[in-house]
């Protein structure tokens, strides 16, 4: 990185990819590879700082707006630790991005990126493979996700290195994106083996039974259609989106085990509905700046020990908390309608950043879109905002794009 910032910046990504060390220090602090990796990333924006800020980074003011509102909500709710984690998390993204856009701006540093993290996706889907294969048939539960002191202990379901089957899901939902973005510029073999890849990591979504992951694939791959694609694509997105909901519903309703025929159990949907109730009453008692940053799980606590009400059966530790299961409930929750909305308001800047991308040769990116929206869209019902490395990522890869010279562009990103 010190030679080449760009490298660095590649590097980085590739390492949030397929590395996963984390010693817990508490329930609410811990730290990992991950962090690392991404304090290792601001320390090479902060020494090209002079390249960086050049020229106002990209989405300035939707991130200061939500930054803002988010050190507000912490002040008001007395900037307990978890409200200084949290805050300085979202601080350390903010500056992860701005590293992105301002050292990655060629296109070999990009398709570098790319790259990186197309070979990143092959090995975490064979490591995934392998995983699964071992426990089926020898009943060996094998960790790729080293992970120390973290109250519920390692976690061998299903997630190859990113330890949980939700985080798994949406990782793939940016790595299939980006397969697919590479194709139109590869050799023959090359796009073997990216054809391969974007329809393996996206198949195995309905293998991992991951809710948002697969409502996020189906509604992007309908929204870049409609924004993207000729009138022919646009119906044969349509029908393909009403094929596969008769495919689920059929499979569902003809299946005396649907929860298994998908790998999902209804106690997934009644906990986030529960998740819901909780947060609205939460949110109502603090409307404005919410009741502080990484406090959702001690509303969910304060909520509990006040109503008469039984507990849900899924509720029957009363010292364990409950999570969101939906980033925009907790921004919404712990930082009010100002950093809910500051919150959604960004995602949506972004997101139309990346729409509007239009390279020198009039080259778009609709796969990059597709995967990013996926992503977003998966945010209403997994917290993958949550997970440091996949959250960083989100933003490294449009980073990427929307930090170009002017010059390079023929639309105005942001």
């Amino acid at each position: 990185g010190l030679w080449r910032p760009a490298w660095g910046m590649v590097l980085g990504a590739g390492i949030l990819a397929t590395l996963t060390v984390e010693v817990s220090a508490g329930s609410e602090v811990s730290v990992s590879a991950a962090k690392l990796t991404l304090l290792a990333m601001v320390l090479l924006g902060a020494l090209n700082a002079k390249k960086i800020f050049r020229n106002p980074p990209p989405l300035l003011v939707p991130w200061l707006a939500y930054l803002g509102a988010s050190a507000v909500s912490g002040v008001l709710a007395g900037m307990p630790m978890g409200a200084v984690w949290s805050v300085g998390e979202a601080g350390v993204i903010f500056l992860v991005f701005a590293a992105a856009a301002g050292i990655i701006r060629d296109d070999a540093s990009r398709r570098s990126l790319s790259w990186v993290l197309a070979l990143a996706g092959a090995l975490v889907a064979a490591l995934w493979l392998l995983q699964v294969g071992i426990g089926s048939w020898a009943g060996v539960q094998l960790p790729l996700a080293v992970r120390v002191g973290v109250e519920k202990g390692p976690s061998f379901y299903r997630g190859s290195v990113f330890a949980h089957q939700n985080f798994l899901a949406a990782f793939f939902l940016l790595t299939g994106g980006i397969f697919f973005a590479l194709l139109p510029r590869s050799g023959k073999g090359g796009k073997n083996f990216l054809m391969a890849g974007g329809i393996v990591t996206w198949a195995i979504l309905f293998m991992l039974g991951s809710i948002g992951a697969l409502v996020g694939l189906c509604g992007a791959v309908l929204l870049g259609a409609i924004l993207f694609g000729n009138r022919w694509q646009k119906y044969a997105a349509r029908i393909g989106l009403v094929s596969l909901i008769a495919i689920v519903a059929a499979t569902t309703l003809t299946s005396s085990d649907w929860n298994k025929s998908l790998r999902l159990t209804p106690d997934s949907v009644q906990v986030r509905v529960y998740a819901i109730r909780l947060g609205l009453r939460s949110w109502m008692a603090h409307p404005v700046f919410g009741s502080g940053p990484g406090s959702f799980e001690k509303e969910v606590l304060r909520l509990e020990k006040k109503t008469s009400s039984k507990l849900p059966y899924f509720r029957n530790d009363k010292n364990t908390s409950l999570s969101a299961h939906n980033v925009y409930l907790r921004n919404f929750v712990e930082r009010g309608a100002a950093g809910g909305l500051a919150f959604v308001f960004l995602i949506l800047s972004y997101l139309y950043g990346i729409f509007r991308y239009s390279g020198a040769d009039g080259r778009r990116i609709p796969w990059i879109f597709i995967g990013l929206a996926a992503f977003a869209l998966s945010g209403l019902f997994e917290e993958v905002f949550s997970y440091s490395s996949l959250h960083a990522l989100f933003w490294t890869i449009g980073g990427a794009y929307l930090g170009i010279d002017a010059g390079e562009r023929t639309g105005n990103t942001g």
